[in-house]
């Protein structure tokens, strides 16, 4: 990819990409959805509407699961479904069951939430194939502490050294992101282990950057999660209200972005940055069949 077309994907993000224009970008490279994207992938065919309507009609039940990797892979594979390699459909990164085991590991994670305390499951690594000899591949990982671990660090080895020295090519791309599972609105921002995480992607990034130089950070979308006084959750959550509604720090949201486009602008990351509007779409989250809604997660 030519560093004019990086620059305008990251800046335009995927909105106006047609399915044939993403298919040429892609032509003979992998595209590696890596962590958990947040954000709604707004428009990739015109108007967030006609893209909302053209998933609907897939019907990909698992649009509507707990990750956000989930979300934004299986809506390209819906956006390119004319276009996919149907012979070869889908499948894991590697016909190498230890390749695929190694990469699942440097993937996985022992940090936990900061809501809820819990470990997160991590879902193995699929890819599906295009025409032309293209494919996209959905890697989750949650915490920042795992994509460019020290060798020395219990995070060990780091995700994107693995993948790097075992499955990717130099024209592929990456669209990178994590953030979500370092904050909560009522709770705050872990701001040493997400501004560290982003440094460490940084100065990766710069090591590698001359053998592996399409590289995109996508920033952490807003998160309507409302909050009631005591500084709890409420729950069950039955609404997703504007931010300014939500009895929650609006400050929280506006660091994460913050950060990440002060620490990674140091290191000449491109990022692709749509916090201003997510955090106007507080009526484009998951809706689940009980009527219950998760205001953190999109209807992408």
């Amino acid at each position: 990819m030519r560093a004019a077309s990086r620059v305008e994907l990251a800046a335009n993000g995927s909105a106006s990409l047609t399915p044939c224009q993403l298919l040429a970008y892609l032509q003979h490279r992998t595209l590696w959805l890596i962590g958990v994207v947040e954000g709604p992938l707004v428009s990739l065919a015109g108007s967030s509407q006609e893209y909302h309507c053209a998933v609907l009609c897939c019907g990909l039940s698992r649009l509507c699961s707990d990750s956000h990797m989930r979300h934004q892979y299986y809506a390209l594979r819906c956006f390119l479904l004319d276009l996919w390699d149907h012979a070869l459909g889908e499948c894991a990164p590697s016909t190498s069951p230890a390749v695929n085991k190694a990469l699942w590991k440097a993937a996985d994670t022992n940090h936990t939430s900061l809501l809820r305390q819990l470990r997160p499951r991590t879902d193995v690594a699929k890819c599906f194939h295009l025409i032309k000899g293209g494919r996209i591949c959905s890697v989750h990982s949650v915490r920042g502490e795992e994509f460019a671990a020290a060798p020395s660090a219990p995070e060990a080895p780091a995700l994107l050294r693995v993948l790097q020295d075992s499955l990717a090519r130099p024209k592929d791309i990456f669209v990178v992101t994590f953030g979500s599972w370092h904050l909560h609105n009522c709770i705050g921002l872990l701001t040493n282990s997400y501004t560290q995480s982003l440094v460490r992607v940084g100065a990766l990034y710069q090591a590698t950057r001359a053998r592996f130089p399409n590289f995109i950070f996508k920033l952490t979308g807003h998160d309507h999660t409302e909050c009631n006084a005591a500084g709890i959750v409420v729950n069950p959550v039955t609404r997703c209200l504007p931010a300014s509604q939500g009895n929650y720090p609006l400050s929280i949201g506006l660091r994460v972005m913050q950060t990440a486009v002060s620490v990674l602008g140091r290191y000449n990351v491109s990022t692709m940055n749509n916090y201003q509007l997510s955090r106007q779409l507080y009526q484009a989250h998951t809706i689940y069949a009980a009527g219950t809604m998760d205001c953190l997660h999109w209807c992408t």
